[in-house]
């Protein structure tokens, strides 16, 4: 059998995303698109997307992250997270990507090259929960190097938010240390960004740039609306007043789906061995799916979707699956593994786990299928 698994990603719920999401941000003056992680899953080519919707920035994790990400836009600009070693950094210049600056050793290693092209830097600083980054005596310093060396241009200044503070104080300590380190500097003509967990929050005035993760493919984090939810935003509330939560109402499109098809429809015996683990308990019709743990899909997956049915997943292994077949599953139909026809809150909760760990888990093996709203299909392996 083929393998028929693969990763479907919805450029026009894509689009609307970006759009309600630039609409409930306009009062930030720059935009990122955070695509660490193969752009969450969703695929480096996304870039060919993200280039057209007019962010001001997108956000990877290493060099050779924003290489791949140069092949399909050769104009918007990248910043990467990760150091980048001594013999490489011209090979950031070359492909204009911007570097994080997470200590003055770093700089004072930048400062001390022969540069002859300019080399754009964001620095990044340490908030107090993220450990990695400069403190405030750093900043001063680091700026007093980049202001005698006419290569090395300042652009940026950001750092990394450790929470979203919907039910305890981290976040405002966070942001308060982060304007604390800024205070002491001119930041007007700098990108002054956190990442996505500012979103949740009313802006503050020394931020102007916002990033965008996970958002954009139509995840979002779920606030504790129980009573005790409610009890401690309340309280966060009356503590930080005008700082505190800002209303939003993104009703954002899940974008992605993990797909596969029905390869065959078999009429099973009561007290049947199927696959490794499970014994029929009644005559049954089961389904085969060619897709498995080598595609990301975990056993935390109970059910899935077919022809808007509920399927109970019956055992996998690590390149099929064996579901329950209702009467109207035919061979050839398309099975819905994750996507917004089987709640993704439900998935996270199997998983015990969070909306970045789903999407990291998703393997990179898997074919991803672009397509837009006249269902053109555009392949990528």
């Amino acid at each position: 059998m083929n393998n028929s698994a693969q990763f479907e990603v919805n450029i026009d719920c894509l689009n609307n995303n970006i759009n309600k999401l630039f609409n409930n941000f306009n009062d930030y003056k720059y935009k990122i698109a955070d695509l660490r992680n193969n752009a969450f899953g969703m695929g480096i080519y996304v870039i060919k997307y993200i280039a057209s919707n007019n962010f001001d920035y997108v956000f990877t994790t290493t060099l050779k992250d924003a290489i791949d990400l140069r092949k399909y836009s050769s104009d918007i600009s990248i910043l990467i997270s990760k150091s980048v070693e001594e013999d490489y950094i011209y090979d950031a210049i070359n492909n204009n990507v911007t570097l994080t600056v997470d200590s003055l050793e770093y700089l004072k290693l930048i400062n001390s090259l022969e540069l002859r092209d300019e080399l754009k830097i964001h620095i990044l600083i340490n908030n107090g929960a993220n450990l990695n980054g400069l403190n405030i005596d750093e900043l001063i310093s680091a700026i007093g190097i980049i202001n005698e060396n006419k290569y090395i241009k300042l652009e940026g200044i950001y750092t990394n938010i450790t929470t979203y503070g919907i039910e305890d104080i981290n976040y405002y300590q966070q942001i308060t240390n982060f304007e604390k380190v800024l205070s002491n500097i001119d930041t007007s003509d700098l990108i002054i960004h956190a990442n996505e967990p500012i979103m949740y929050h009313k802006k503050k005035d020394f931020i102007n740039g916002v990033k965008f993760d996970v958002s954009m493919w139509g995840l979002v984090q779920n606030v504790n609306n129980t009573f005790s939810g409610t009890l401690k935003k309340k309280k966060i509330d009356s503590m930080f007043k005008s700082d505190s939560f800002k209303e939003l109402s993104l009703d954002l499109d899940i974008v992605f789906a993990i797909t596969a098809i029905v390869e065959k429809v078999i009429d099973v015996k009561k007290g049947s061995l199927i696959g490794r683990s499970y014994t029929a308990t009644d005559d049954m019709k089961v389904a085969i799916i060619n897709a498995g743990h080598k595609d990301g899909i975990t056993k935390a997956l109970k059910v899935v979707v077919v022809n808007q049915s509920i399927c109970n997943v019956l055992t996998d292994d690590i390149d099929i699956m064996y579901i329950t077949a209702l009467d109207n599953v035919e061979i050839g139909d398309k099975v819905y593994l994750i996507s917004d026809y089987n709640n993704i809150d439900s998935v996270l909760q199997n998983l015990k786990t969070n909306r970045y760990y789903l999407l990291s888990i998703l393997n990179t093996n898997l074919k991803r299928v672009y397509i837009n709203q006249n269902n053109e299909e555009e392949l990528y392996y």
